[in-house]
């Protein structure tokens, strides 16, 4: 797409160009539209300022992108919050909480030691480490950005949950080292279903009524 709107740079850009652009966005999320048409926007103002056309094109209330398509994300309820803080008998439940009440990413999550990463006395965090995985193995690594290196405040209740832990807050199962990206998401899918049997009422995985169920 940025290059048709970089072929019309040579001559006058009406309003039903970029019309035509936009018919390629189409089904995209209306954050991607909204990062697209800022681009566009900046990048006709240059062309303008630089004499290869005469107007941005983007300014005309005939040019404007499509609504584009919301996302899935919400915040939890307060309800689903208790059910997280109900099983915390659960073997991911830390890694969860961190999650939840520190906002760490995956790969940060799996990455912190209790031992060496959380201050109680200064009642915070430090985000050193993530995990990134190659070929489903663990590799230890930076953080994603620079600003990914941080402290985090740590709330009281992540705080309690932490007490009384120490080493990784998400080993592997089988040893206690950093999980494999497939033992992520067997965890992952073992907590939130463990949520699920107690919303219906039952102790095993498998029933025939599973009316309610987890977000």
């Amino acid at each position: 797409m940025i290059d048709a709107v970089g072929d019309m740079f040579i001559q006058d850009v009406r309003p039903s160009d970029i019309k035509r652009i936009w018919l390629h966005y189409d089904g995209y999320s209306a954050s991607t539209i909204k990062r697209s048409r800022q681009l566009f926007y900046s990048m006709f103002d240059t062309a303008c300022d630089d004499g290869y056309i005469r107007t941005n094109p983007m300014k005309s209330k005939h040019a404007q992108p499509p609504r584009g398509t919301e996302g899935t994300h919400r915040a939890i309820t307060q309800e689903e919050r208790q059910l997280i803080l109900d099983n915390s008998d659960h073997f991911f439940h830390l890694a969860i909480m961190v999650m939840l009440y520190a906002g760490l990413r995956r790969g940060e999550a799996l990455a912190l030691d209790i031992d060496r990463d959380v201050d109680y006395i200064n009642h915070c965090i430090y985000v050193r480490e993530a995990v990134r995985f190659d070929s489903n193995q663990p590799i230890i690594a930076d953080t994603k950005t620079a600003a990914g290196t941080r402290t985090v405040p740590m709330v009281s209740v992540l705080e309690n949950a932490l007490k009384g832990h120490t080493g990784l807050v998400a080993p592997a199962r089988n040893g206690g080292k950093t999980m494999s990206e497939s033992a992520f998401k067997s965890a992952w899918n073992s907590y939130f279903l463990a949520i699920e049997c107690k919303l219906n009422g039952v102790n095993q995985k498998r029933w025939r009524d599973r009316s309610k169920k987890w977000i």
